[in-house]
């Protein structure tokens, strides 16, 4: 059975029979249900951790307060609870939890501790999830880097050991306008000019306006510059075997979990512009939020076998002027983000007003080579490029 919002509504108003909630509570998270059913399903929850049931009337009195409307009994399709789909998302996960530990262990160097907590869950994982597994299975190292996507600038993949690959979470922090959309932009053309199938989800600029600068990246000409046919030209390329497919929401609406069941499985690479955006409700401070979001979206690119690229906001002392490079402790909010990141990269420039302004790409933590690097950039704003890359050790 699909786990449509009617079927979450059925479930919901089963969970107020005694038998129905012993069996799925422990099964149960509300980022498996629809955001605005979420908070109903917590208050089912918190009752059940009690040792208590609401009654018909006390769960039609949480939906009136969360304005949830269920459906009318008579409307059920008397269906049976469907376990398997239930299971299935909470599988989902431990799996991740697991994916994020192992490879914590396995960067420390204790490849048969990682191996051994992956084993653990074997019995556990879905069919979508095996593939991350592989990734332990296949290399003994984590050097063995597979599927590297490159990132266009030859002096940090050079850095980067090619760029960044399967599994890999890689960050790019900046100030409000510094070049975040544009970099991801420009990380997608370079997916494309590479034969990668690649989901841009963008939850702050409109979809089409993320079209029209990958247009732009793509054809290395302003609007102004370029043609009709230039502009079909470079449509029919972007729909050509459907290499680059935007999707859009609103911000906070879309949790790492809606995310990953929206993914086709064809997708190569995933852009998310940007991750502090994305919703984890099921969360007590928005420092354990933003920690469960970067985590799902690690274990997301373990599980799928890509790499993901998203963005992360500076804190304010990073706006400073005498501030030249800015390190990972000038993120914004909740330093957890950057613990299970594997490359975070900076990007501060000089004069971001200017039409190509010129700036800096600090490599502020890469954990399958070296770090602390800075390649000097110029960028084009209305292209969205970055050129003229090279090292500064200094």
């Amino acid at each position: 059975m699909e786990f449509t919002e009617d079927y979450q509504k059925e479930l919901i108003q089963k969970l107020t029979k005694r038998q129905s909630v012993e069996e799925l509570a422990p099964l149960l998270h509300p980022e498996a249900f629809s955001i605005q059913l979420q908070p109903v399903v917590e208050s089912v929850l918190a009752e059940w951790s009690k040792g208590r049931v609401l009654s018909p009337g006390q769960l039609r009195q949480v939906c009136a307060r969360e304005q949830v409307k269920l459906l009318p009994v008579q409307s059920w399709n008397n269906s049976t609870f469907d376990l398997e789909e239930v299971r299935k998302f909470a599988r989902y996960r431990a799996v991740r939890q697991s994916l994020v530990y192992a490879n914590s262990l396995n960067e420390q160097g204790d490849y048969a501790g990682a191996m051994e907590k992956v084993s653990t869950c074997m019995s556990k994982v879905p069919d979508e999830t095996k593939k991350g597994i592989d990734l332990f299975a296949d290399a003994p190292s984590s050097h063995a880097r597979k599927g590297i996507v490159p990132t266009g600038v030859p002096q940090l993949d050079e850095a980067l050991g090619g760029g960044i690959a399967q599994g890999e979470l890689s960050v790019i922090m900046a100030p409000t306008g510094g070049g975040k959309t544009a970099w991801l932009v420009w990380i997608a053309i370079q997916a494309v000019r590479a034969g990668k199938r690649v989901q841009y989800v963008t939850l702050e600029v409109p979809d089409y306006e993320i079209q029209h600068r990958a247009l732009r990246c793509m054809l290395k000409e302003p609007t102004k510059a370029i043609t009709r046919a230039m502009w079909e030209r470079g449509t029919k390329r972007l729909r050509k075997k459907d290499l680059f497919r935007i999707i859009e929401h609103s911000p906070q609406t879309v949790s790492v979990d809606e995310l990953s069941r929206e993914m086709a499985d064809d997708r190569e690479i995933l852009i998310v512009d940007y991750a502090d955006n994305l919703s984890a409700p099921y969360a007590n401070s928005s420092y354990e939020a933003l920690g469960q979001v970067y985590e799902g979206l690690k274990a997301l690119g373990m599980s799928r076998r890509i790499p993901i690229w998203t963005a992360s906001q500076v804190n304010r002392p990073a706006y400073q002027d005498d501030v030249k490079t800015i390190g990972v402790e000038f993120v914004s909010d909740s330093i957890r983000k950057m613990q299970c990141a594997d490359q975070v990269i900076s990007l501060k420039l000089e004069n971001p007003t200017a039409k190509t302004p010129n700036g800096a790409l600090f490599l502020a933590k890469n954990r399958h080579g070296r770090g602390f690097q800075k390649v000097n950039v110029t960028v084009n704003w209305p292209i969205s490029s970055f050129t003229k890359g090279h090292f500064d050790h200094g």
